[in-house]
């Protein structure tokens, strides 16, 4: 096992030993330095002033190859056919036995060999890489064949499924629309064809951890517990946020109005509110008004006001189990000093504002986060070298009075709370 400053891991390759098939996994990790991990991610509408690009991280391996064990076309190597779209597994632990694993993919295009070091560097995708490097066949795709169908058609080639588990029960898109025209997709790289249908479809796609592919709706995932985070002023010294950054009202990501070809939807009321903030979108293969106004009515209501957007960092401890979607709560609560001459800080219903010896404290801090804020994962980034993870969250709903936690007596204002830990 390769060990780092504070970090072991250990690297596992598994060739392909023919076309689509893959051989036994192979421990390589007395040869492997890695290098370059800044980060692993996967995100959902990750862009700012965007919505339905998905990404996935990559990182470098470097390997001692003395003895042509990571050759092509060497009877000492360990590839049999080829190196490209090898699968690579690598497992990080922590001082404390925490792991965190990367799944990817080696992309040979980009493997380098220094013949005077004997270093050969792979650059390693994530899994989604094969679906990158696939395209659609012609025919795939026909008139009448509903977005879960096409999904679930483009993703079923041998290429991917090699890789990837793709189920039919595991493709639910939020808007099932009928695809009019299925020529457009013909020969089209997979990646932008699924982007294509997901944007449309209002859905978001990820790999879970048993490397399936799942297609649903942008809504957090209800079935899990929502995983509680605090900050450095938690009264009761909960605290797990390592980090609180890029705080937003997500205003970036607010279309108050969707064209789709030539038909637009918008939110009146929301328009007034905010400014007209449109997206075009242009879909060849939808020529029916009625789908384009579900398709431009559907996305208005996702986007049409602003939510707010935060990062927070955290130890992969926690984060590790926390997938996208998943729903998060951010105790980050303001911080409070006694006033100048005081040793205490004042209470409601014991001392009183306003007498000589009690005066206000002093408050510290720039942003303050209610608990009762519900917010959903659109992002994670691992950084192994760290062993610390963030979370790029996005508030629940679509509503100016929604995205809360249901909490008795707590009053709605806009996109806080009201009746919870900020008064009471």
């Amino acid at each position: 096992m390769a060990t780092g400053t504070d970090i072991r891991y250990s690297v596992h390759f598994t060739p392909l030993t023919k076309l689509q098939t893959y051989g036994t996994e192979i421990d390589v990790s007395d040869r492997v330095v890695i290098s370059g991990v800044s980060s692993i991610k996967k995100s959902i509408d990750d862009t700012d002033y965007g919505i339905g690009v998905y990404t996935f991280g990559d990182i470098v391996i470097k390997a001692s190859n003395y003895d042509g064990k990571f050759n092509e076309m060497d009877s000492r190597s360990i590839f049999t056919t080829t190196r490209d779209l090898t699968k690579v597994r690598v497992v990080f632990t922590d001082e404390d036995g925490d792991t965190l694993t990367f799944k990817g993919l080696i992309n040979d295009e980009a493997t380098r060999f220094d013949v005077v070091k004997h270093i050969v560097s792979f650059k390693v995708l994530a899994l989604d890489s094969v679906i990158r490097n696939s395209k659609v066949p012609a025919g795939t795709v026909s008139a009448g064949t509903t977005i879960k169908a096409a999904l679930n058609s483009i993703l079923s080639q041998a290429r991917i499924t090699s890789v990837l588990t793709v189920t039919e029960s595991n493709i639910n898109p939020d808007l099932n629309v009928v695809i009019d025209v299925g020529t457009p997709f013909d020969n089209q790289p997979v990646k932008a064809a699924v982007n294509e249908l997901l944007l449309v479809s209002n859905s978001a796609f990820f790999i879970n951890s048993s490397d399936e592919v799942i297609v649903k709706s942008r809504a957090e995932d209800t079935t899990k517990d929502v995983v509680n985070l605090y900050g450095k002023s938690d009264i009761f010294g909960r605290e797990n946020i390592i980090k609180l950054s890029k705080y937003n009202t997500g205003q970036h990501r607010m279309f108050t109005s969707i064209k789709v070809n030539d038909t637009e939807k918008s939110n009146t009321g929301f328009e007034i509110d905010f400014g007209t903030r449109q997206k075009e979108i242009s879909i060849d293969w939808v020529t029916t008004e009625s789908k384009e106004v579900s398709i431009a009515e559907r996305l208005v209501e996702e986007f049409k006001t602003p939510k707010i957007e935060l990062e927070v960092t955290l130890s992969t401890k926690i984060g590790k189990d926390i997938d996208l979607l998943d729903r998060v709560s951010v105790n980050y609560p303001l911080r409070l000093e006694p006033s100048s001459g005081n040793t205490f800080l004042p209470t409601y219903g014991v001392s009183k504002y306003g007498e000589s010896d009690v005066t206000y404290p002093n408050v510290f801090g720039g942003v303050s986060i209610d608990s009762n804020v519900a917010f959903k994962v659109i992002g994670i980034k691992h950084n192994p070298r760290k062993f610390e993870t963030t979370l790029k969250l996005r508030q629940s709903g679509t509503e100016t009075n929604d995205g809360v936690y249901s909490v008795e007596g707590s009053q709605l204002y806009g996109s806080g709370t009201y009746g919870t830990s900020l008064y009471v």
